[in-house]
């Protein structure tokens, strides 16, 4: 298979790399590089046989890694790899593929797909995602757009790769397949309970919220200054921080109210 050869050949795929995309590798297989795919594969042959190739160019340093993996993980990054197919059809494809696999790596990946520029392949990633996750309302799927919006994840850095406006869009479709009204029901609960999205923040008088002063840390040589407010409740604090708008960096207007505390800086608004 020319798949094959490529990776684990002796000139280790330099020969014919234009015949292969380059995809994020978010876990960080192998040896933290790239992930290599096919740009037209031949998903049947690479799918079933009995040694699939790595989705990696093979080098000294990742060499044993893959040489080691069994088959079935060995299909695991593969799937993983061609869910970031450019290929609507691929995609399409990689999805029924996914449905066989629970693995973090994989439903993280169908999670991104709610946000594909294709319609189509973003409510089939939903679909799959409520097949998969009816019992629970999408909890980890709305908690995972949810770190996406809000940009901070315990994952850190590597968690995070759609950004705000992606990630919002993606939590829409997800929201418009629900199966069914109860399901819809319960996600809408779960999304106004977990996300804060600014354009659903209704509008409320703020004149209550006071102004407790400024403070200020330095850390690393730099200053972050925080304007600290106090509210009744989320909703008043969410309504004041509507109004506000942060034009730099390490500068934070922060409400603490009994429900919780919740900010907004040059990114947007969040919750602490």
């Amino acid at each position: 298979m020319g798949f094959f050869k490529n990776l684990f050949g002796k000139k280790g795929g330099d020969e014919h790399a234009s015949d292969y995309y380059e995809v994020e590798n978010h876990l960080g297989l192998g040896d933290g590089s790239p992930l290599l795919i096919e740009k037209e594969p031949d998903l049947e042959a690479i799918f079933s046989s009995s040694k699939p190739p790595a989705p990696q160019k093979i080098t000294e340093s990742n060499r044993s890694f893959w040489e080691d993996q069994p088959r079935d993980k060995v299909l695991l990054n593969l799937v993983m790899a061609y869910l970031n197919h450019p290929d609507s059809n691929v995609k399409l494809e990689m999805l029924d593929r996914a449905r066989e696999h629970g693995a973090v790596g994989v439903i993280s990946g169908v999670i991104d797909m709610l946000a594909d520029p294709d319609e189509a392949v973003a409510r089939k990633a939903a679909k799959l995602l409520w097949d998969r996750y009816r019992d629970d309302c999408c909890d980890y799927p709305v908690k995972s757009l949810r770190d996406e919006i809000r940009g901070s994840t315990s994952l850190g850095p590597m968690g995070l790769h759609l950004g705000r406006e992606a990630a919002t869009r993606g939590l829409s479709i997800l929201r418009e397949e629900a199966p069914d009204e109860e399901a819809r029901a319960g996600i809408e609960k779960l999304i106004k309970e977990e996300v804060i999205i600014e354009e659903e923040i209704a509008e409320e008088d703020t004149s209550g919220v006071e102004f407790v002063g400024n403070e200020y840390q330095e850390r690393m040589g730099v200053t972050f200054t925080y304007e600290v407010y106090k509210a009744k409740s989320k909703q008043e604090a969410l309504a004041f921080l509507k109004t506000k708008s942060v034009d730099k960096q390490y500068y934070y207007i922060e409400v603490e109210t009994p429900e919780g505390n919740f900010g907004r800086d040059i990114n947007g608004i969040y919750d602490i």
